[in-house]
């Protein structure tokens, strides 16, 4: 009879290995209609790098938001004088704890929240983020989903708020202020008389307060 042959000990995959997907979720959390938070998941991979994940987040926030997304772009920016930024938020369930088919857009409570200046400048600029794998795990952990819904009452969570775009308004500033002079005296001069010139820079400030109310306007209407 054949000596029986000894087979070495099983190869089984390690969980760390790159060949092993493990499928994670975070928190989102973003302002809603009446001034309201609601939160919502994102599920995303261990191993997905950081320009991977906030571009999954644009595009689920244009899912939930599509207003807000509007400021998303550089136009819309400048605009609305609004960016986007990102905060590290402690947030609990508006109306108690979760179930799980409740989970999607669920009312929650605003506990904390810091900005997270290095979140928000990849939000904006995904691209700076090529090859930064396991990204969640490394600079997300705060709002990756652990324990189940049931049992949730209080949970870290990313905010996605806006921000006063300070160059966006000394944009609109700037460009309104020189109209509205440019006006005053192109009308001053029209007039033929010095004298009249007062009734030049009266429209030009007239000017100026209209386009202050459409910036006004603007930040109602994409806030």
């Amino acid at each position: 009879m054949a000596p029986l042959e000894t087979k070495g000990p099983l190869d089984i995959p390690d969980a760390s290995s790159s060949d092993i997907s493990i499928d994670l979720g975070l928190y989102i959390v973003s302002p809603g209609h009446r001034k309201q938070y609601v939160c919502f998941f994102l599920p995303v991979k261990a191993e997905s790098t950081g320009e991977e994940i906030m571009l999954l987040l644009r595009r689920k926030l244009s899912e939930v938001n599509p207003r807000r997304c509007r400021c998303l772009g550089r136009l819309g920016s400048i605009l609305a004088m609004r960016s986007m930024a990102l905060e590290k938020a402690t947030v609990s369930p508006l109306h108690g704890p979760v179930a799980e088919e409740q989970l999607e857009l669920h009312p929650v409570f605003l506990r904390t929240h810091k900005i997270s200046v290095m979140l928000t400048d990849a939000f904006e600029d995904p691209s700076a983020l090529q090859g930064t794998a396991n990204f969640a795990e490394l600079h997300l952990k705060f709002c990756i989903r652990r324990d189940h819904p049931h049992q949730l009452a209080q949970h870290g969570a990313l905010l996605i708020s806006d921000r006063l775009n300070l160059t966006a308004l000394c944009i609109w500033f700037f460009i309104s202020f020189m109209l509205s002079i440019g006006i005053g005296l192109v009308t001053g001069v029209m007039l033929h008389t010095f004298s009249k010139f007062n009734c030049g820079l009266a429209i030009g400030s007239s000017v100026l307060a209209v386009l202050m109310g459409v910036q006004g306007l603007l930040i109602r209407l994409y806030s």
